[in-house]
């Protein structure tokens, strides 16, 4: 036995180390990892599992993953606690996910700015973030906020220059929108559903708003409630009161 507790078989699914309850309660069995020193550290380990297979040829023990829960502040009533879970790539073990201040960060060790955040290493081209939704009849993404001033949704991309910063295809569309915006507000107070704004003043090609029609349909179409009151027909004719100019 190489430790103090050394479990071998040569048998599939084996060995199993099985702890049993059958007590009615709602409590369940347990497993503690206790660090009990003369004294406790910021950063101290508390416990780890760690999972070792064989690489090849060589043959020698490599830890292909491994969970981790340390302290982060020891400090009497403001105690911080972090898990994280680290896995192998190319050859090094990389920090993975951590829980850390109640977030929780995908690539990123010490998520601060979020309660998730995800932090995308420069290698490859992979996205951050996917949803890859297989249910056809139900929202690929949500999102419910109970916001009164804060924004909902923000998005800074400060470094951009040739890329869309929104790009939104929609090839099967039939009655559809790939942009729908609906507010039932019924406040007097002055407002905008829709606000583009240029605002670099020394800018002189900045287009605040293009709109390209391919195909032989209408380019505009404004309605007062169901009345069409503004229109650019396809060739660019326009339509002030008049649907069919």
């Amino acid at each position: 036995p190489s430790e103090l507790l050394h479990l071998v078989s040569g048998t599939d699914y084996k060995p199993v180390i099985r702890i049993e309850n059958t007590s009615s309660g709602v409590d369940a069995p347990g497993l503690n990892f206790v660090k009990n020193g003369s004294s406790s550290e910021d950063d101290d380990r508390l416990g780890y599992i760690n999972f070792i297979g064989e690489n090849v040829p060589g043959d020698a023990e490599v830890y292909f993953a491994q969970i981790l829960a340390k302290t982060d502040d020891v400090t009497d009533s403001t105690e911080d606690g972090e898990l994280s879970f680290h896995t192998r790539v190319e050859g090094s073990s990389a920090q993975a996910m951590t829980i850390r201040y109640g977030n929780v960060g995908v690539g990123e060790a010490n998520p601060q700015f979020a309660k998730f955040e995800v932090e995308k290493a420069s290698n490859g081209e992979l996205p951050a973030f996917l949803v890859n939704n297989k249910e056809v009849d139900e929202f690929a993404v949500r999102i419910v906020a109970l916001n009164t001033t804060e924004n909902v949704l923000e998005i800074e991309s400060d470094a951009a220059t040739t890329g869309h910063i929104i790009n939104i295809s929609a090839d099967a569309l039939t009655s559809g929108s790939a942009l729908y915006i609906d507010s039932d507000s019924a406040s007097d107070t002055a407002r905008s559903l829709v606000n583009i704004i240029q605002n670099n003043s020394g800018s002189s090609g900045g287009v605040p708003l293009r709109i390209q029609q391919d195909g032989t349909g209408d380019i505009v179409q404004v309605f007062d409630t169901t009345t069409e009151v503004f229109t650019i027909l396809d060739g660019g004719k326009v339509g002030i009161g008049q649907a069919s100019p």
